[in-house]
């Protein structure tokens, strides 16, 4: 018989609310999933040109760190999926970095994994990829949403306008 895993606290949660006080930056909601990762969601609006888009900061009792960005919709099966699928391909290929992925029901995000053991979490890595990641699609969106049948809108994911 197996030994159960006992559970371990997400550490990242404290190290990151403490460097969210410490450098006065109020723009996070935090959303307590917890269950056996201990999750814990820092949500936010990323302006994009004239978008903003939903991210979110994923925290959790693993080595790893999501930033998760919520691009906008698209048609499943669209008659262009073809194309699109290798527009996509393009996009990942060209930037190591951020990798864009569309769920089945036509979301399309951009992801970030940052995996740091929990004595070596940088709260202040995280900010820095959120830059980039602003940066990134101040540069590419354009080009995305031209694909999307709904772009990514925070306010109206957020308040379900």
């Amino acid at each position: 018989m197996a030994e159960s895993i006992p559970f371990r606290k997400n550490t990242k949660e404290g190290r990151f609310d403490a460097y969210l006080a410490q450098e006065h930056l109020h723009f996070f909601h935090k959303r307590a999933v917890r269950g056996e990762a201990d999750t814990v969601v820092y949500v936010t609006a990323l302006p994009v040109g004239t978008y903003r888009l939903l991210a979110a900061v994923i925290t959790d009792n693993s080595i790893y760190t999501t930033v998760r960005c919520h691009l906008g919709d698209r048609q499943p099966g669209a008659a262009d999926e073809k194309e699109f699928f290798e527009f996509l391909r393009s996009l990942n290929a060209h930037h190591a970095f951020f990798k864009y992925a569309m769920n089945e029901e036509g979301g399309l995000y951009a992801d970030i994994c940052l995996p740091a053991r929990d004595d070596h979490f940088d709260p202040a890595m995280v900010r820095m990829t959120l830059n980039l990641l602003v940066y990134h699609l101040g540069e590419s969106y354009k080009d995305i949403v031209k694909w999307l049948s709904v772009p990514g809108d925070a306010e109206r994911e957020l308040n379900g306008n």
